[in-house]
């Protein structure tokens, strides 16, 4: 997926949302075969780009939606709630369970192989409110999400870190899980 790409925020070594060298954003993630026997044939990395290269000195609003149905995955994303480019794959996603979720860049703590990351690859910009869910969202929701902050109690929302803390390096997630 590329030399150098600078990370938004991920989920572990294989669901990410990443700036790529060439100046796209990207949601990425590491997708497999199922197998009868309920192992993973190896997988690939499938990478669904915005064919537009990231404005600068400017807010953009960018989401990342997975779905699935354990044979194919598709992953959309989307740039001020508009849809900019899906595909989907003859794979299933391929989760990390284990692996830290991470925002603005990956540490290079060795927690196991799955889980090793060589540069930590930290994003250069700033970046305002990220959440994560675990159900997809429509475009009706993905504007509605963008436009105001999200009551914490929002049907599949797993994290919500608004960054409005004021001072200081650590942000508390706000939805009910507190992560």
């Amino acid at each position: 997926i590329g030399d150098y790409q600078q990370w938004i925020v991920g989920m572990g070594a294989r669901q990410n949302l990443v700036v790529r060298a060439n100046g796209r954003v990207a949601i990425t993630n590491y997708l497999a075969k199922g197998r009868t026997d309920s192992n993973l044939d190896p997988g690939y990395w499938c990478v669904v780009e915005d064919p537009e290269i990231v404005q600068l000195n400017a807010w953009v609003h960018y989401a990342g939606v997975i779905e699935t149905d354990g044979q194919q995955t598709t992953l959309k994303l989307y740039r001020n709630g508009e849809l900019v480019n899906q595909q989907t794959f003859d794979y299933a996603v391929n989760g990390n369970p284990g692996c830290d979720g991470f925002i603005g860049g990956v540490h290079t703590a060795r927690t196991s192989d799955e889980c090793y990351f060589t540069s930590p690859q930290r994003f250069i910009g700033q970046i305002d409110e990220v959440s994560m869910w675990n159900r997809s969202l429509t475009e009706a929701e993905l504007e509605d999400v963008m436009q105001k902050k999200l009551n914490c109690d929002d049907v599949g929302l797993i994290g919500y870190w608004p960054f409005d803390e004021g001072k200081g390096s650590v942000s508390i997630d706000k939805s009910k899980y507190s992560n």
